[in-house]
């Protein structure tokens, strides 16, 4: 997951998410050909345990309010953080609690956890594609990635609406995640 010239500085502790430069980034497919992307501009965590050499001691602990959504257009903001969809009035907060962190090849990993989104829970499996450390700055730079099913969490037009209910069609039901992290390394002071 670090690369070789990481891993002797890499960090042995706690990293904090840096909201100010992690965001998580989404593209869903729209009217069957159209893309609509946007993110979470306000991501939030810990990550615990960080040891390379020992990944499946460690763990992710994230929270992204919903109200930091963003695709650039404020009505369809609006639309998507109302009751239909991600019903940020209700659960003003997604979230992610690691399970167990496994290593994926000699440069990814596999965080396996559970999302909730809306108060419904599901496991996923975030795959790490990259993962280094800045030495001077002691700071963690990941970009993962997870494609979900908005249907699993209950976002947006039910699958099983009726044939002839446009809605249905509207947005596909795969969406697919980015996550870029920054995470610095905590003072135990």
């Amino acid at each position: 997951m670090l690369e070789a010239r990481d891993r002797a500085v890499a960090p042995t502790g706690s990293l904090s998410i840096d909201s100010g430069r992690s965001r998580l980034a989404f593209d869903v497919r729209y009217f069957g050909f159209l893309r609509v992307h946007g993110e979470f501009r306000d991501v939030r965590g810990e990550i615990f345990g960080m040891d390379p050499r020992a990944l499946s001691a460690s763990s992710v602990t994230a929270i992204v309010p919903i109200v930091g959504l963003a695709t650039g257009i404020r009505f369809r903001d609006w639309h998507l953080s109302s009751a239909g969809y991600l019903a940020a009035r209700r659960c003003p907060e997604a979230t992610f609690q690691s399970e167990r962190i496994v290593p994926d090849g000699r440069a990814g990993a596999r965080v396996i956890g559970v999302l909730t989104v809306r108060g419904a829970a599901r496991e996923v499996v975030i795959h790490v594609d990259e993962c280094r450390f800045d030495a001077a700055q002691r700071r963690m730079h990941a970009r993962a990635h997870v494609t979900l099913h908005r249907s699993d969490f209950g976002v947006g037009p039910s699958r099983r609406a009726p044939w002839w209910d446009v809605r249905r069609y509207l947005i596909d039901d795969a969406v697919r995640l980015v996550l870029h992290v920054e995470a610095v390394e905590r003072s135990e002071a």
